[in-house]
């Protein structure tokens, strides 16, 4: 019987709350003194990407951060920008460098040899 009860108090609850949504929504689409112009959506053009150019002059040296700055995604992404440039020959130098400290993958170098790592690619 205690079951029976409180769907009866939900019931009573919903349709309170019912009454008062239609309270609300009779009040939002009251007419209002000027009639407003719909509102159409417009295709926004995409804004185009600048490209960031590096203004550091190759000969000066690249100040280079410490082991624990060094992430993975940094070195990953050094490579694939080093990969993605014009020469596309230089995707076999990164191979060759990563080769040298011992791994096919960033992850199988150890984190104490990235700071160097990092200078052998931005030095490509």
């Amino acid at each position: 019987m205690s079951l029976e009860l409180e769907i009866q108090k939900l019931t009573v609850a919903v349709e309170a709350l019912t009454a008062v949504l239609l309270k609300e929504a009779v009040v939002a689409n009251a007419p209002v003194a000027e009639d407003p112009k719909p509102v159409t959506k417009k295709k926004e053009k995409p804004t185009p990407v600048e490209e960031v150019v590096d203004a550091t002059p190759q000969n000066e040296p690249v100040e280079v951060k410490a082991s624990s700055e060094i992430t993975e995604k940094d070195l990953q992404d050094l490579c694939l920008q080093i990969s993605r440039s014009d020469d596309r020959s230089k995707s076999k130098q990164v191979r060759a460098v990563i080769a040298q400290f011992g791994g096919k993958i960033i992850k199988e170098i150890p984190q104490d040899k990235w700071p160097e790592l990092k200078a052998r690619l931005e030095a490509l």
